[in-house]
């Protein structure tokens, strides 16, 4: 990564456009040279913050960036071009700030201006996401964040010894995102997780077999019996047991066979007893039986006599009931021919009405309908008046609210001004004091160093001996040596005046810029106050004070907007509605219904009655037609009946002669004898039914009662109570053997499932116990928890060979620059990797003593030299390695004034050496002698309208 030009405008120190073109200077080491306070840390700000959002110190975010020498209407950016190999990259990126905007109408007003960013890609397009996605394309094209930015390659002023003194955690994260080496990360997580996942199924292995052994089962005597001993045990058991149950059952079986053959024979005399009891009741139902009989025949005479009965008296109740129906029909007749004139009548006066009616509801109807678009028009007018009555509302509602917000907080503002001026002018009195310390320091310094100079000749003259070279001319004789006047000072007494008027310097400088910046505050709030009231008094029309005594009570919330509501658009939106309502009384001037909706609710109504009264009217016509109807059907219905009535009639006098005549032939002289002979049908059934079945009882008790006396003759009775008891005692006893046969075949199977179980069990173990041992072997070693080796990861072993050789390229050059007294090493062996997150730890390797120290041990110079070595170490691995991060610039703000005039010498020859053809190496600092020993300048002048910036080359 290389710049190729920087654009600020009105950022920091910079109130105009200033662009810095770092083509001019491609290569090699430039000094950013110029006044204390002038910007020349901003230009790295600049560039940090177009990368970053932020400024190379961390201290300062964008949106304090915007400079105090701006106009009000400035804008505010950082456009910043770059090389990364062959390609192009430009990146635009301003804060949010405040900007007066000049309105069409002439006046101005303050608007605020969000933050972007805008990222050009080689190909002349624009990165199409949001501000969060275009940060992060960005850091994704650095290949750094902003921290390690500026540790590596833009090193802010008092962070240059970050990379030196960075903790061995802290390089860690640092390497990984140089050097991709999270690969080797995750490889140490992954063995972790297989040896936490080996241990749980190791721990699940011994749940299981633990689980199997609580699951077996043993009976009396068995109790301390290993499993396999057990199993055999069981199946002893359960043979002996099978075949005493055998033989007990085989006894059991012999028993049952001989009980139940005199079971069958008791059964046969118990059988023989009852058929002779039933033999001696049929005998004692022989009367019954001819009872029964007589009764029977009776039945079954005045049964066919009741038949012609039925005949006779049906015929009779026809005749009966037409001859009533003939008489009703009569009736209902001549009713239903006086309803049939009225309902005539009635239907001529309903057609009638119907035509009148028709006419006036047509006519309505008709009127209604021509007025409909009027209320269409009316609709929307309404419509329109309510929106504009409810933005009416909610803008004034917002402009009260607004307007004495917009007082309170004015005059908040002259308070805070009033405040801030007399911290101004406070720090202003410490500033000339301490400006004025500066510069008499400053003078002391510059005269004490020319006389020092100056004395260098007196100096070497005491400490010449006779017949000693000089070490000037190397003459041996020394006639007129030179001597110290009375105002020479030692090289001591010039630099501790030296570091004296640096401190001086540092002071003034960090009271400037607190003064500038309190300055710029209440600039910014006067030009704030003289702006927030001009406009006040236009949109109110009153003072602040004023205004809050009228409008003081809380107005309530508003809704959201966008702008402020002015009192021109409230006057305008009032206008607006006083015109819809005029509208509105127009239109309803001459139309008979509030809305639209009441005139199409009449319009239906009457739509409705004329549909109502149509069908009424042919509901009327349609029942007078199913009247006539119904009529012409019943005089035909008479006429029929009365036919039916003559032919009933003959039918019942033919069947009265019948009946008679039966009931005498069946034997029966009179009605009475008759009917005391009759009875159902279910009763002759039964009757029948009780002789059927004591025939069959008499003949079926002979058979069984032959049978039975063949089998039991030359037999007796015998006594079976003991045999039974036999039986049931030795039945139980079989019981209790299969039940307890069950109990051990039941344990007998659980436990060989167990002990088969178990097996595998133990065998698994064995596998998990051996693939344990392998990858917690492992995952220790990549996880640096092997006891009695250095606790370093795979990772961080991974990086020591990265920080080695950086190390190595570093002390190329720190060797040089330290006169070969002092070089960096990786702390290896029992000094490294006693802790957690340990490794990548330094120290300091003394030449001279042969001895290893600390490296916070250093000096101020010799940890600026040790800590820009390591920056270009870091710089020269990283683009070393393929596909990795380019680094082709970097840029160092003050730390020199902290080295001797040697020291300081001999860094210059490592970074010219380093820029070579094709680096950029920009260097900050006040240090006099700087400005001589390096030929190109960023020169930084400040000015009382801001900072402007020039190359000498």
């Amino acid at each position: 990564m290389k710049p190729l030009q920087l654009t600020m405008s009105a950022f920091g120190s910079y109130a105009d456009v200033t662009t810095i073109d770092f083509t001019k200077q491609d290569h090699g080491i430039f000094l950013i040279t110029g006044d204390t306070g002038a910007g020349k840390t901003t230009i790295f700000d600049a560039i940090t913050y177009a990368l970053y959002d932020q400024t190379s110190g961390g201290e300062r975010n964008g949106n304090m960036m915007r400079s105090q020498y701006a106009s009000p209407e400035a804008v505010t950016y950082v456009d910043f071009s770059f090389a990364y190999g062959n390609t192009v990259y430009r990146i635009k990126r301003n804060p949010e700030y405040r900007i007066l905007k000049q309105l069409k109408n002439g006046k101005e007003k303050e608007q605020r201006v969000a933050p972007t960013v805008e990222l050009t890609m080689p190909d002349g397009l624009v990165f199409p996401e949001k501000k969060a996605a275009t940060d992060a394309k960005i850091e994704e094209i650095i290949g750094l964040s902003a921290d390690q930015f500026t540790q590596i390659v833009m090193i802010a002023q008092g962070d240059f010894l970050k990379l030196l003194y960075t903790k061995s955690d802290e390089r860690k994260a640092i390497f990984t995102k140089l050097f991709k080496t999270d690969f080797y990360w995750k490889i140490q997580e992954s063995l972790r997780r297989s040896s936490s996942e080996m241990d749980e199924k190791i721990s699940e292995n011994e749940r299981a077999y633990a689980q199997e052994q609580a699951h077996i089962v043993r009976i009396e005597g068995t109790e301390e019996l290993p499993l396999d001993e057990l199993v055999s045990t069981l199946k002893e058991k359960e043979k002996d047991m099978k075949k005493e149950r055998g033989e007990r059952q085989k006894q059991l079986d012999s028993w049952k066979e001989e009980f139940a053959k005199e079971q069958e024979k008791q059964k046969l005399f118990d059988s023989l007893e009852k058929l002779q009891q039933e033999k001696q009741f049929l005998e004692q139902q022989k009367d019954e039986q001819q009872r029964v009989t007589e009764q029977k025949r009776k039945a079954d005479g005045a049964a066919r006599v009741f038949v012609e009965e039925e005949k006779h008296l049906g015929a009779a109740r026809r005749l009966l009931e037409s001859r009533k129906r003939l008489k009703e029909l009569e009736t209902d007749l001549e009713r239903a021919r006086k309803e049939e004139r009225a309902w005539a009548e009635k239907l001529q006066a309903e057609t009638k009405r119907f035509g009148e009616r028709e006419e006036e509801l047509t006519k309505k109807m008709h009127a209604i309908e021509e007025t409909f678009p009027v209320y269409e028009e009316l609709e929307q007018l309404l419509q329109q008046e309510k929106q504009v009555k409810q933005s009416y509302d909610a803008d004034r509602k917002s402009y009260i609210n607004d307007i004495c917000s917009w007082a309170k907080q004015n005059l908040l503002l002259v308070g805070k001004l009033e405040k801030n001026l007399a911290e101004q002018e406070k720090k202003k009195e410490e500033w000339v004091v301490a400006a004025g310390l500066a510069k008499q320091a400053a003078k002391d310094y510059e005269d004490a160093y020319q006389i020092f100079l100056q004395e260098q000749a007196g100096i070497l003259a005491e400490k010449l001996e006779e017949n000693q070279p000089c070490p000037v001319c190397g003459s041996t004789s020394h006639p007129s040596p030179a001597t110290l006047s009375a105002q020479a000072v030692t090289e001591a007494e010039v630099k501790e005046k030296k570091e004296f008027r640096n401190q001086a310097e540092e002071r003034t400088d960090a009271l400037y810029q607190q003064l500038e910046q309190k300055k710029k505050e209440c600039s910014e709030l006067e030009l704030q106050i003289r702006y927030e009231r001009e406009h006040f008094q236009e949109e109110s029309g009153m003072e602040e004070d004023a205004y809050l005594d009228r409008f003081s009570k809380d107005t309530g919330e508003t809704r959201e907007r966008e702008g402020r509501v002015t009192k021109e658009g409230l006057q305008e939106s009032y206008q607006k509605l006083l015109v819809l309502r005029t509208q509105i009384k127009q239109k309803r001037e001459g139309i008979a219904f509030e809305s639209g909706a009441q005139a199409k609710m009449e319009w239906q109504r009457l739509k409705d009655v004329l549909a109502k009264e149509t069908a009424s009217l042919e509901q009327t016509k349609k029942f007078y037609e199913s009247f006539l109807e119904k009529l012409h059907l019943q005089e035909g219905g008479q006429k029929q009946e009365l036919e039916n009535a003559n032919l009933l009639e003959q039918e019942s006098g033919k069947q009265k002669l019948l009946y008679e005549e039966k009931r005498k032939a069946e034997g029966f002289l009179d009605e009475a004898s008759y009917h005391e002979a009759y009875c159902s049908e279910e009763k002759r059934q039964s009757l029948e039914n009780w002789l059927r079945d004591y025939e069959q009882a008499c003949q079926k008790n002979e058979g069984q009662l032959q049978i039975l006396l063949e089998k039991t003759q030359g037999q007796e009775r015998c006594e079976i109570t003991g045999l039974e008891n036999k039986i049931s005692t030795e039945q139980k006893v079989v019981q209790e053997l299969e039940k307890e046969q069950l109990a051990i075949h039941a344990a007998l199977e659980q436990n060989q499932s167990i002990l088969e179980h178990t097996n595998r069990y133990l065998e698994r173990a064995k596998q998990l116990e051996e693939q344990d041992r392998v990858i917690k072997s492992l995952s220790k070693t990549a996880n640096g928890r092997l006891t009695g080796s250095a606790k370093i990861d795979f990772e961080t072993y991974i990086q020591r060979s990265y920080f080695k050789q950086i190390i190595a390229e570093a002390n190329k050059r720190l060797l040089t620059m330290s006169n070969h007294q002092f070089m960096l090493k990786l702390k290896e062996g029992a000094n490294s990797g006693k802790k957690a997150n340990e490794g990548l730890d330094l120290s300091v390797y003394s030449l001279i003593t042969d001895s290893e120290r600390d490296v916070k041990t250093l000096s101020g110079g010799e940890s600026f030299l040790a800590a820009l070595a390591m920056a270009l170490g870091l710089s020269d691995i990283v683009g070393r390695n393929a596909g990795a991060i380019r680094l082709d610039m970097m840029f160092i703000d003050e730390g020199f004034g902290s080295l001797d005039a040697q020291a300081r010498k001999q860094a210059i020859e490592v970074l010219n050496e380093l820029a070579g053809d094709s680096r950029l190496v920009g260097i900050i600092s006040h240090v006099t002698e700087l400005k001589e020993q390096i030929d190109q300048k960023l020169i930084v002048t400040r000015t009382e309208r801001g900072s402007r910036v020039e190359w000498e080359i």
